[in-house]
């Protein structure tokens, strides 16, 4: 069953290298009802088991991504915004007005109140993850210059 996902199915990016067995942008996503119904039809139909891996993405697995195809829009756009930064600073931007578009047009297919994590653990783990995250998130920023 293939469930469609509003405006960013069409979302054409430049290419950005991303290396095997990196996994530094695979940590916790947050999406909306849309694409977390996307990912289960996906993980169902391929078969797909989550691992419970701490802060990684349940789906980050044998050094790549098991939900590429169907992945968040957070994940399709880390790497492209220089306020989601690869690790291995292999960042190809796009102008920011741009990116403001494509954030205020994903707004519109609804709030975030999923993640990929509660796949692999329960409500209780999942939120323990989203503080981690969100701890994380706030100490990276304020090592930024």
């Amino acid at each position: 069953m293939q469930i469609p996902l509003p405006v960013m199915k069409e979302i054409k990016l430049p290419h950005m290298r991303c290396d095997v067995d990196c996994g530094g942008c695979c940590g916790f996503v947050l999406t909306t009802k849309t694409e977390h119904d996307r990912v289960r039809a996906h993980i169902e139909e391929k078969k797909i088991v989550p691992v419970k891996q701490g802060y990684r993405c349940p789906f980050y697995q044998e050094g790549t991504c098991a939900i590429y195809e169907v992945r968040p829009f957070a994940c399709r756009l880390f790497g492209h915004s220089p306020r989601m930064v690869c690790e291995r600073m292999y960042n190809v931007n796009i102008p920011l007005k741009r990116e403001e578009k494509l954030w205020a047009e994903y707004g519109k297919t609804g709030a975030c109140d999923e993640t990929l994590h509660t796949f692999a653990y329960d409500d209780h783990d999942a939120a323990s993850y989203l503080r981690q995250y969100l701890q994380r998130e706030k100490a990276r920023q304020n090592e930024r210059p």
